[in-house]
């Protein structure tokens, strides 16, 4: 019991040994590395090491705000070609809405010409029928027309000839009710094209 108990104590002895050992080479080492901090404060008279320290920090956060600052930058350059992309997209729309306003009112002038054409040829043969009725008002009222066969066949004539201008009549009131709607058409595409205009011009 003794030599096991004496053993145990020469076994501690030793691991205390070994401890004090190392404690002693780290004691060592941190004085070494504390000479070495002094000699370079101590040589330097411009850099301190919390000089040193406080410049790589400022450095750090220098190098933060760049970093920020090209991310905002990249965002706006982003944002830049986008626009750029949808201002030349709204000139193209432009462009073509003015192409179409041209066609549109070139057609529209077109029709308003016809227009005018066909108004005149209807008023022309509005007063060819008047006359006719009233050539018809007047061999009626002096009677007698059943004892001319040359005028009968004349009346007759001049009957076929009525009913002709009034077919006639009745087809260029036709087509002027037909250019008015489509003079009305094309007047609401160009309002409409114009209203585009403008909502893009607002938006450039």
């Amino acid at each position: 019991v003794t030599e096991t108990a004496l053993q145990q104590m020469r076994n501690k002895r030793d691991a205390m040994s070994a401890i004090r050992m190392i404690l002693i080479i780290r004691q060592h080492n941190n004085s070494y590395i504390k000479q070495k901090l002094d000699e370079i404060e101590a040589n330097s008279e411009e850099v301190k090491l919390e000089t040193y320290l406080s410049a790589e920090n400022d450095v750090q956060q220098m190098v933060t705000t760049v970093k920020n600052k090209s991310a905002e930058l990249h965002r706006m350059y982003t944002l830049v070609k986008t626009k750029v992309h949808t201002i030349s997209h709204l000139r193209c729309r432009r462009k073509l809405l003015n192409r179409k306003f041209k066609e549109a009112k070139d057609e529209l002038r077109k029709k308003q010409e016809q227009h005018i054409a066909l108004r005149d040829e209807l008023y022309s043969c509005n007063l060819t029928h008047n006359k006719l009725l009233d050539q018809i008002k007047e061999v009626r009222h002096k009677g007698g027309i059943m004892c001319y066969p040359k005028l009968l066949a004349d009346f007759d004539r001049t009957e076929e000839f009525i009913a002709i201008k009034q077919g006639r009549v009745e087809e260029l009131r036709r087509q002027h009710d037909n250019l008015l709607e489509k003079i009305a058409k094309i007047e609401l595409k160009i309002l409409e094209s114009k209203m585009g205009a403008c909502i893009i011009a607002d938006s450039d």
